[in-house]
């Protein structure tokens, strides 16, 4: 997986700083740039991928995000990445 394009494709959700409110809003930028990620990638991704990513985006937008409620997010994000894949390769 090409690590820098999937960044390119998270950071249209995480740069927005409420990336993690769980917000309407923030949960349909999230879900655009799954579909963006799986539409160029497949649905066979790598949650470590995802995790690895979000976290250095965090890392550059939010430095000062307090690192337990960062690290909670980013698995809470990555898992629902991993369902979403799944769920949409069962389905094919």
């Amino acid at each position: 997986m090409n690590m820098s394009r999937l960044k390119e494709l998270l950071s249209t959700w995480m740069k927005i700083d409420t990336w993690s409110t769980g917000h309407p809003l923030d949960d349909k930028r999230f879900n655009k740039a799954l579909h963006s990620i799986f539409s160029e990638f497949g649905t066979s991704i790598d949650g470590g991928n995802i995790s690895e990513v979000m976290n250095e985006l965090a890392d550059e937008h939010y430095p000062n995000l307090e690192q337990s409620y960062k690290e909670n997010k980013i698995q809470d994000y990555a898992i629902r990445a991993e369902q979403i894949a799944s769920y949409l390769d069962d389905t094919k």
